[in-house]
Order: C-alpha cells, then structure tokens, then sequence
C-alpha cells in the first residue's frame, strides 16, 4: 500500500513555512527586548534573646536562620534592617527595653512575660545604644548605610517607538499622489510575502 500526499500538499508546505519564519522573527525581536530588572533591598531581620541573668545574650539571623555571633554586645548591621527583641526569661520575668537615643517611649518597649516581642526597623544610619531597664546588660547596634542598588540598562536599547516613513510616488503618471507608510509591521508583512512567492514559484 502506497500513501500519497494530498492534493494541497504544497499549500500546506506553504503555510507552514510561514508560520516558521513568523516564529523565527518574532523569536529573534524578543531576543533585543530587555526586561527591567527589580533591585533587591537586601534587608534582613534579626532577633536578639534576653533574659535577666546574661541580658543581650544571643543574636539570631531570622532571614537566614543561623546565629549571629557579635563580639561585646556590639552588633553591625545595614540600613533597613530590622531587629526584634525577645524576652527568653525562663522565669517569666518582665524586660523593659531603654533606647539611649529616645527611638520610642519606655512603656513601648516593655516586654511583661515570657516570648513577648518588640520589633524595629532601622530607617537611619548611626550607632545606637539600648540597656535594660530592670537588670544590667547592655547593646550597641552600628547601622550602616545601605548600598546603592542600579537596575541595568541596555547598551543599546531597543526603541520603543519607531518613526513612520513617508514616500510620495512620482507626479506625471495622471494618478493622485498617495503618501505611503512604511511601518515595522508593513515591512514584515511585505517580507513574509514575498519569503511565500518565493517559496511557491519554486515548487
């Protein structure tokens, strides 16, 4: 048994190496699209653990979830960064968190029991120094400024908008002169055309 192929055989090749060259073109114009890039913050959160006999005795880096060890009770952190304070007193006893350069009232920083919370972010740069109001302990927390963060442009970026040409045909023939619009569209289409011609006038 022998198969033929269809009568319309060559109008299906046609169709379908058109179809190809739209794809290969359109792949090849996203290929010159950049896509903007979101520029990280890059902020992390920590959680210093208290209690009443060591005072600031651990840090730990929530974002990463690991220990961060800081020598002295000073801790170096970046702008934007926020910490929380934990009350880890096994004994349920209360915590009062005093900030030496006033970043919130006494009573705000209170923490009355066992795994209460108090959180802030720091928005300034700066050293700032906090204590605890009941015991003796001490923090020194360093905020540096941020880095700057760029979103990368294109060496050459793709124009988003592209200018229409104007052609008049000649005067003399006794027609109106018809201004033609040459587009990028217009100019795909004619492509694709005469790519299909081409193809069909060899077959």
């Amino acid at each position: 048994m022998k198969w033929k192929l269809p009568e319309n055989a060559d109008s299906i090749n046609v169709i379908f190496s058109i179809l190809m060259i739209e794809y290969v073109i359109i792949f090849i114009l996203f290929s010159f699209i950049v896509l903007p890039v979101k520029a990280e913050t890059g902020s992390t959160t920590y959680t210093t653990y208290m209690d009443s006999k060591f005072g600031f005795y651990k840090v730990r880096d929530i974002t990463s979830n690991s220990i961060f060890s800081y020598d002295e009770h000073t801790l170096t952190i970046n702008q934007g960064d926020t910490m929380i304070w934990k009350n880890d007193d096994d004994r349920d006893k209360a915590i009062s968190i005093v900030s030496d350069e006033k970043l919130w009232s006494d009573n705000i920083g209170h923490l009355g029991r066992y795994n209460a919370e108090f959180k802030y972010t720091f928005t300034a740069p700066g050293e700032y120094t906090f204590r605890i109001s009941q015991f003796q302990g001490q923090q020194i927390i360093i905020v540096r400024s941020s880095p700057q963060t760029f979103t990368p442009v294109p060496t050459n970026p793709v124009p988003t908008t592209y200018p229409a040409i104007t052609q008049t045909p000649t005067s003399g023939t006794g027609l109106p002169d018809i201004p033609i619009k040459i587009t990028p569209i217009t100019m795909l289409s004619a492509l694709i055309s005469l790519i299909a011609m081409h193809i069909t006038t060899k077959q």
